[in-house]
């Protein structure tokens, strides 16, 4: 039980440090006015890499029978979806490398 809590609340101070320094670089880069244009095309390839990764993760779960396709798959499926989604909504953006 004591390390539950001790993973918990090492995950949860990561968690906190992680925060506050995004928010202190983006209040930073806001303060200097630095703007840097969103690259869509990025969104793609981590789309198009995360979606079949997390479909081997499902299939290999489910065929296993380890019945917890939950746990690694279907996020990673989902959010290489999301990225797909956004990438190719924002198509005319893309800046190639």
């Amino acid at each position: 039980m004591s390390e539950l809590i001790t993973n918990t609340a090492f995950i949860l101070i990561l968690l906190i440090i992680i925060g506050i320094s995004s928010a202190y670089i983006c209040l930073k880069t806001l303060k200097e006015g630095k703007y840097v244009k969103q690259n869509y095309y990025v969104f793609f390839i981590i789309g198009m890499i995360w979606l079949p990764t997390g479909l081997i993760y499902m299939i290999a779960t489910m065929t296993l029978s380890y019945g917890v396709p939950l746990l690694l798959g279907i996020p990673l499926f989902s959010m290489g979806l999301i990225f797909l989604i956004i990438s190719s909504a924002n198509r005319d953006k893309w800046i190639n490398f």
